[in-house]
């Protein structure tokens, strides 16, 4: 990671591919997938790997991304802006899977994408008596409110062997 020269590697190797997969036939067959697994996404990150992201499914090319944070996405090269190498990652990968995360904006972003659902909130009154203590009142009331389907506490405390799935509108734990 800390080696210039393979990470200039690395991502001359992903060029390679990207040209290996668009000089194939496509007009005959469906042709092989090609499936890139690229750990550490924030080291490939370069014109070339974005493109990769956008044409990719066109030219029978999967690109698995590993990231730890939305953070490691916008440390990127100074000549791309930060937050088009988020909006490329994110809207060009349709399957997401997070595992228990420690940066709170990425839980929150992701509790953002698992949508929204319709939960119960009981209110109750509290009467204080003439000897100043706290009692409930008998009558309660029940209103209804929206929240994340997968709140931040739940994915920041995500076990070891939890993830989340976000594929477009759908959520599972």
């Amino acid at each position: 990671m800390r080696n210039a020269k393979i990470v200039r590697m690395q991502r001359m190797l992903l060029v390679k591919i990207i040209q290996l997969c668009e000089e194939r036939d496509r007009t005959g067959a469906k042709p092989r997938p090609v499936c890139a697994v690229l750990d550490e996404a924030k080291y490939h990150i370069s014109k070339p790997f974005l493109e990769s992201l956008g044409a990719a499914r066109d030219k029978g090319l999967h690109v698995i991304l590993a990231h730890q944070s939305l953070a490691d996405l916008r440390d990127c090269p100074a000549d791309l802006n930060a937050d088009a190498v988020v909006g490329a990652v994110m809207e060009n990968c349709a399957l997401k899977i997070i595992y228990r995360v420690e940066d709170p904006l990425t839980a929150e972003w992701m509790a953002r994408k698992s949508g929204r659902i319709l939960v119960d909130d009981e209110v109750r009154r509290v009467i204080k008596n003439s000897a100043l203590s706290e009692t409930l009142h008998p009558e309660r009331q029940i209103r209804q409110a929206e929240r994340f389907f997968f709140d931040e506490n739940m994915i920041l405390n995500l076990h070891k062997s939890q993830a989340m799935r976000s594929e477009e509108h759908t959520s599972e734990l």
